[in-house]
């Protein structure tokens, strides 16, 4: 597997995008990549499947660790305080302690960056997510 480095980020330059998939395919797709040798996976808040994504890295044969794992915050969820609860119900939905890398899935005009990025610092600082690159 071939890596980009940004920052302090080791990311796979080829990962697993999972618009548009959902329940028991999203779970399949998910493992099996996994156990062919994908170590990133892309969902979001938006895509309503980060549970079907949570079941399919939990039943592949691969570490947490080894996996880099990334969704979204979607627009409706910019507040602060909407950024932190929504973060912890994707957390729960792919039933995982952190992803890897944390999004704005699209900015709304009415919610300053600076206020969504401040939740995700602190989501950053509690270990919940480990990159905002």
């Amino acid at each position: 597997m071939e890596y980009i480095e940004i920052g302090d980020a080791r990311i796979p330059e080829i990962g697993l995008g999972t618009l548009q998939n959902k329940g028991d395919e999203c779970r399949n797709t998910a493992q099996t990549a996994l156990d062919v040798g994908y170590r990133h996976i892309d969902t979001a808040q938006s895509y309503n499947n980060e549970a079907s994504v949570g079941y399919g890295i939990a039943a592949a044969d691969v570490d947490r660790e080894e996996i880099f794992l990334t969704t979204k915050v979607w627009r409706s969820n910019l507040r602060h305080d909407d950024v932190i609860e929504s973060v912890h119900e994707s957390l729960n939905r792919l039933n995982v302690d952190y992803v890897d890398h944390l999004l704005i899935h699209w900015p709304h005009p009415r919610v300053p960056v600076e206020e969504t990025l401040a939740a995700m610092e602190e989501l950053k600082d509690e270990r919940l997510v480990s990159h905002l690159v």
